[in-house]
């Protein structure tokens, strides 16, 4: 029996028995927007900042809801049009609502192709020194984290039977660690491993981690209770680079719904009604899925009771000019939208020079708006 057939023993009664409701199925009609409301993503406006040169791989900067451009996700819905982007000192305002000594964190790390020669590499590089400084800044924290990925499926739809070797690995991806013993093993894997926003349990694909996490608990997130947090957090997060779709915004949205944080479904137990939700997610994409991303925050902010300072979003987008695949900026792109629904965001250039640091002095503002003991 291999690793994961191990691991699927102690949860298979769980994941095995799940309805269609519980992990796979269409979004609820709650999240379907009014007349005139379209599938796609809203429009953004382009705001005064202005863009850097060729070559120039500074950070975007830090945005927040409290800015001179005054919108929000009714705004928006009212006028048709995206928020713009401008760059302003951080301010989450009235600090501590919502906190409790407690933080849910949806971790959401696209695994899409483009990602692999340019984009991704650094990301992997970052990630040990991001988990440290939200370790750090939330050391007296309860956490709840729950890693997503973006993709409609477990692995790469090119190692099959046939292309995988359990000697080898997976050739077509050039992936010698692939876990070609899960493919040869199951037929078909467990619902939850392919359902949109279910926690990542087991990254498989090129350069991702390839083994499974084995949270405490046989949970789909992690808490404290690890013997190694930030291990179990780096085995998680480090998703790879051979996802066939980027649905990352979709992803957080289901991650919190109801049908996937009620008993039964495969989430069951991470969404806490009074811990603050911070959401990190990673793209250099649109960051799509189905609907839109003002349905995305709708879902999110229903999960949360309607509390805006309950949820802090930091939020790397393709915001910048460099060379390769980063040269066109993608302002228009769906994660930068969802992310400028919410009074409390930070957007950061995702093909800058430093990852690290922006990402430190935001979770350091969520940290101080949530009065975090230091």
């Amino acid at each position: 029996m291999s690793i994961y057939a191990a691991k699927l023993s102690t949860v298979g009664a769980l994941v095995l028995a799940l309805a269609p409701l519980a992990c796979g199925s269409p979004a609820p009609a709650r999240m379907i927007l009014g007349a005139g409301e379209s599938g796609g993503a809203t429009t953004t406006t382009t705001g005064t900042a202005a863009t850097s040169t060729a070559g120039d791989a500074a950070s975007v900067g830090t945005t927040t809801g409290d800015d001179s451009s005054g919108t929000s996700a009714a705004s928006v819905a009212s006028t048709g049009g995206g928020p713009a982007l401008d760059v302003g000192v951080p301010d989450l305002g009235e600090s501590g609502t919502i906190c409790n000594s407690k933080l849910d964190v949806v971790f959401a790390v696209a695994r899409m192709y483009f990602f692999h020669d340019e984009v991704y590499p650094p990301i992997a590089d970052a990630l040990p020194a991001m988990i440290a400084a939200l370790d750090e800044a939330f050391a007296a924290y309860d956490l709840h984290v729950l890693v997503v990925d973006g993709s409609d499926r477990w692995g790469s739809k090119s190692c099959s039977i046939d292309q995988c070797s359990l000697t080898d690995g997976c050739l077509p991806i050039s992936e010698p660690n692939y876990p070609c013993d899960v493919v040869h093993e199951f037929e078909e894997l467990p619902e939850c491993e392919s359902a949109g926003g279910a926690g990542v349990i087991f990254p498989a694909g090129k350069l991702a981690t390839n083994a499974p996490c084995d949270f405490v608990g046989d949970r789909r997130f992690f808490t404290r209770e690890e013997p190694d947090f930030a291990a179990t957090f780096l085995c998680a997060a480090t998703t790879g680079t051979t996802g066939s779709f980027d649905g990352i915004g979709w992803d957080i949205a289901q991650a919190v719904s109801d049908k996937l944080n009620l008993p039964g479904g495969c989430n069951e137990g991470f969404l806490r009604e009074d811990a603050h939700l911070l959401i990190v997610s990673f793209t250099a994409g649109g960051g799509g899925g189905p609907y839109n991303p003002l349905s995305w925050s709708g879902v999110v902010l229903d999960a949360k009771g309607g509390e805006q300072g309950a949820v802090s979003v930091i939020s790397y987008v393709n915001e910048v000019y460099v060379p390769g695949y980063c040269a066109e900026p993608h302002r228009g792109s769906a994660m930068y939208e969802f992310a400028k629904y919410f009074d409390n965001h930070h957007l950061i250039g995702v093909c800058a020079e430093d990852l690290v640091e922006p990402f430190v002095d935001a979770v350091d503002e969520v940290a101080a708006y949530c009065d975090a003991p230091r």
